[in-house]
């Protein structure tokens, strides 16, 4: 199948005047909203403007402003605070909202397997030259190394590319105001040559300082009265401000393969240059622009009269707008003769001339309308430069917010035009994004949701922002709003996840109205799963009884082993384990071993091929008795027909043992070997430092313990087992038990696990010997030594695969205050709780204490289509270098006037000592 051709993009994000982010910068635009800012006179003073310059009649008082331009998240990308402080704004700016465009395309750099490319440019550093050239006592400080790498406009894109570990072309771009819109040409260049898969591309502009005006000169591209009136006849230029903005791009047809969220397609871009055919190197080509257009409208291969809009460059200089007009008009009358169909605007009568960063304001501008299939007004606009005739041109100034009409089955599009000072043209055609639905996903009855962040703070904001959200879209999927947290976001050390029926269950944990569904840690990570599985005792009527109604997979593992279990035991385990937990009888019954072994062996069994169906594989396991027999099975020592085979004889073998029972006593084993002199009872398992367990006739046990009651003052605690496991009583089956599996065919393990025999790593040799299973079936079981080997190894996040919580909770007392998280899979007997539920609260658990899960697993391999999400929530600090060195106040009368950098010269020649810097 021929692939379909074209360029996706896919995320975008952006800071403007007026909008902190793109959907704000939508709703002013809809709105109509000029974010032009009239400055006062003593924000003009502030910014060190005199009164002698903003008195003067052609002074402009206005500016478009970024908001929070000193503030940036340095711990967030890992930069230090004193090299923070010596950063160009730009930088800092451009990096936030790079990430930011991932977050929305639901890609995390260090996750994703192809190369990322950037793509982008800068404007002129003003930071440099107002705040730190006039700091010398800064600039020969180590720091001032640090000011040089930090400010220098070549190192955008690798700064980008460093701090984000992007592997593909990172290159920054200076063609003055068309530099953004030509990043964008040239990463689609890069992703059509195959150099990277996915890349950035825009650009961004920081004035500093930013709340001055200026001085209007006729002939000058600034405007006259501080608003630009694209096409007008009272254009007079236009306000130059600070913007920054970034798309995230791809091969359309891997974006479709990989189910991205499309927000519209470039069709094609070209880029030129004016060369010397103009009146001057500032003065605009229409003949530069003219081939430009043509050559993009050849290339995307679709008919003039198909193009519904025209971002216009649009600058509102009475010489610039006609020329672009003529442009226009050549290119598509050549191809029509229709007039007035054709909407046109430009972004800078909303938010001024953003400079390097205009190109890309207009493309997201487009974007957005596309998306939305409207047409937003383009401001100041009431009659046309008198140059411009559009009676006779295709075009017309759209002056209001309305439907963008289809054309057929004509899918909408677009062109941006982006020209920059010296020539260099851009221009790109836009496509609405293919119409193709979300696949649907199934639905389920339970869903985790997942945050982190680097700080507590930045956790809190995005839980709180992330509530805002699913409050105003209830309707959203919420299966989708999971995969993107899992899947498109990266996994920081401060967590926070919950388990949620649907998004008004979600709202109601966020709001916390269930403080114990929202778990939150600091997780130091990464950590390894390590399985515990348990033997007898644990087991209860109904155990996972509501998984295995939910889950066709853990039910179809239930069903593979109650039929294989059934002729050798003569039961069928289901239906003790579908059975109601007040079921007196059935309890009673399942204490005997030959319902007990195979229904443990069972429930275990599945639980453990559920989490390993999500992505879940132990890196080590423990089976405490019988439960060795589930990590033999999964670790590759025996089939599971072998395993079965061997647990259903160990199990009918021993219903022919003496009667016998089993007690736990709270005393270490040390204290209670002494009390077992003269007594037959054997130790049946050391289970932790005050956990002993002894088995033996149930006479002689009952009488153990009511001794140990009478004079020790000591409580012994049953073990639901009608049979003295592990004791003397074994020896009357031990023999015929190794007998009947020899010849069964048993492997080395595939996964290290520890043995309760030994209390150290199995063995190959002694697993695949049958009387290292008669052993087992005799000798004490070492579960504490076996937990303790296991925590030599490595830092395991311990994972109870058991029913009840037992060995998992036996492991926590071993671990008598050290630093192991044990994390149960299955619910207590008595927990009013969905098992599915209780289930994915430990997958939630296992993430939240740093385990590395696969969650792609969850989705079948296949990555659901991400949804726009509210993105990170930076916690901005104040990192600002003030313009002014302090000087004493005589020095200061005397020298007025001077540029910071004239002070630099002549101080350095007195080689005066400077005062330390301001921030």
């Amino acid at each position: 199948m021929e692939a379909i051709e074209g360029i996706a993009i896919i995320g975008m994000a952006g800071r403007f005047p007026g909008a902190r982010g793109i959907a704000q910068f939508w709703e002013n635009l809809t709105q109509g909203v000029e974010s032009v800012t009239e400055l006062s006179e003593e924000a003009l003073q502030q910014a060190g403007v005199g009164q002698s310059l903003y008195g003067e009649d052609n002074y402009v008082r206005a500016a478009t402003l970024l908001d929070d331009i000193d503030l940036f998240d340095a711990a967030f990308f890992n930069i230090p605070a004193r090299e923070a402080l010596v950063v160009d704004p730009q930088h800092r700016v451009f990096l936030e909202c790079c990430w930011e465009a991932l977050e929305t395309a639901g890609y995390v750099p260090d996750a994703y397997e192809g190369a990322i490319g950037v793509y982008a440019g800068a404007s002129l550093n003003t930071y440099l030259i107002h705040n730190l050239a006039c700091q010398p006592a800064l600039l020969s400080t180590p720091e001032g190394f640090q000011a040089l790498v930090g400010n220098e406009k070549d190192y955008l894109a690798t700064r980008v590319a460093y701090k984000l570990n992007l592997r593909g072309p990172a290159v920054s771009v200076q063609t003055a105001c068309s530099t953004s819109l030509a990043a964008v040409h040239l990463a689609a260049q890069s992703l059509y040559l195959g150099e990277c898969d996915m890349a950035l591309a825009g650009g961004v502009s920081v004035k500093v300082p930013q709340t001055v005006g200026y001085l209007h000169q006729d002939g000058m591209p600034f405007s006259k009265d501080g608003h630009c009136r694209t096409f007008d006849e009272k254009a007079s230029g236009t306000v130059f401000g600070s913007g920054a903005g970034v798309v995230l791009l791809k091969r359309l047809q891997d974006a479709i393969d990989d189910g991205d969220n499309i927000l519209a397609v470039i069709r094609a871009s070209s880029m030129n240059n004016d060369g010397s055919a103009k009146v001057g190197f500032t003065a605009p080509s229409s003949e530069g622009q003219a081939d430009v257009i043509a050559q993009t409208l050849a290339l995307a291969d679709v008919p003039a009269e198909s193009i519904g809009y025209i971002e216009a460059h649009g600058t509102g200089t009475p010489l610039g707008d006609p020329i672009e007009v003529a442009a226009l008009t050549d290119v598509y009358s050549a191809e029509t003769s229709r007039t007035g169909y054709c909407a046109i605007g430009s972004v800078k009568t909303n938010v001024g001339h953003l400079e390097t960063a205009s190109g890309i304001t207009g493309l997201i501008k487009v974007v957005q309308m596309l998306r939305h299939g409207t047409w937003v007004p383009s401001l100041g606009f009431d009659k046309p430069n008198p140059e411009i005739d559009f009676a006779k041109t295709p075009f017309f100034v759209n002056t209001k917010t309305q439907p963008w009409p289809m054309q057929g089955d004509t899918p909408r599009r677009a062109a941006v035009s982006s020209f920059g000072m010296g020539g260099t043209n851009v221009h790109a055609i836009l496509e609405q994004a293919p119409e193709s639905e979300a696949p649907a996903l199934p639905k389920r009855d339970f869903y985790i949701m997942t945050l982190s962040a680097r700080t507590r703070e930045s956790l809190d904001s995005m839980t709180a922002n992330l509530r805002s959200w699913m409050a105003d879209n209830m309707d959203a999927d919420p299966h989708r709003i999971a995969a993107t947290l899992q899947l498109g976001r990266k996994g920081f050390e401060y967590r926070r996840a919950f388990v949620c029926r649907d998004l008004i269950d979600a709202v109601e944990v966020l709001d916390g109205n269930d403080p114990g569904r929202l778990l939150t840690t600091h997780t130091k990570g990464p950590r390894k799963p390590a399985f515990l599985f348990a033997g007898g005792g644990a087991q209860y009527p109904g155990m996972a009884a509501d998984l295995y109604q939910r889950d066709a997979a853990f039910a179809a593992d239930v069903d593979e082993c109650a039929m294989q279990f059934q002729p050798l035991i003569e039961e069928d385990i289901r239906r003790f384990m579908l059975a109601k937990s007040d079921d007196l009888a059935l309890a009673a019954r399942m204490c005997d071993p030959d319902v007990m072994f195979p229904a443990l062996f069972t429930v275990q069994y599945a639980m453990a091929r559920y989490f390993l169906a999500r992505g879940i594989e132990p890196a080590a396991m423990v089976g405490h008795s019988n439960g060795e027999y589930v990590v033999a099975c999964l670790s590759g020592v025996m089939s599971l027909a072998t395993a079965i085979r061997m647990v259903a004889l160990r199990s009918t073998l021993m219903m022919k043992m003496a009667p016998g029972a089993m007690v736990a006593v709270p005393l270490p084993e040390e204290e209670v070997l002494p009390l077992l002199v003269g007594s037959p009872l054997s130790i049946a398992a050391v289970n932790g430092p005050k956990t002993t367990v002894l088995s033996g006739e149930k006479a002689e046990v009952d009488a153990f313990v009511e001794r140990l009651a009478r004079e020790k003052k000591v409580e012994a605690k049953s073990v639901h087992v009608n049979a003295g496991l592990h004791s003397y009583l074994t020896d009357s089956i031990r023999i015929e038990f190794e007998q009947g599996i020899a010849g069964l065919e048993l492997q080395a393990p595939e996964i290290p696990y520890v043995s309760c025999v030994t209390g150290e790593w199995a063995t190959s040799d002694e697993v695949k010997d049958p009387a290292y299973w008669g052993r087992h079936l005799r000798q004490t079981v070492l579960y504490k030594d076996a937990v303790n080997t296991l925590m030599e190894k490595d830092d395991y996040v311990l994972l109870d695969m058991g029913p009840g919580q037992v060995v998992g909770a036996l492991a926590r007392q071993i671990a008598d205050g050290q630093r192991w998280d044990v994390i149960s899979a299955s619910r207590q007997i008595d927990d009013v709780v969905n098992d599915e539920e209780y289930a994915l609260s430990a997958v939630a658990r296992l993430w939240m204490v740093g385990a590395e899960l696969d969650w792609l697993s969850f989705y079948n391999g296949k990555k659901p289509r991400p949804m726009v999400l509210p993105t990170y929530a930076f916690q901005r600090k104040r990192y600002w270098i003030a313009p002014r060195v302090s000087m004493p106040p005589m020095q200061r009368k005397r020298r007025t006037g001077p540029s910071c950098l004239r002070r630099k010269i002549a101080k350095t020649r007195r080689k005066s000592a400077l005062p330390g810097v301001r921030r």
